[in-house]
């Protein structure tokens, strides 16, 4: 039986935040999906990350130290 595999990602970021992504995603692999049978159709699952609050604290803590 052969398979069609489509994979994707997007990344729309800086630098910091793309580094992050490649990391996030190192030997993540494209072929193992979410199902109990081979006949089933694969699940598809979105990833998204949010840096937003977490550099919000760091400045805050950076600025609580100085």
């Amino acid at each position: 039986m052969q398979r069609n595999h489509v994979s994707r990602l997007v990344v729309i970021c800086s630098d910091e935040e793309e580094r992050l992504m490649v990391d996030v995603f190192r030997g993540y692999n494209s072929l193992i999906q979410p199902v109990r049978n081979l006949n089933e159709t694969p699940i598809i699952v979105k990833i998204a990350l949010q840096l937003a609050l977490l550099i919000n604290v760091v400045r805050f803590c950076d600025l609580k130290i100085s």
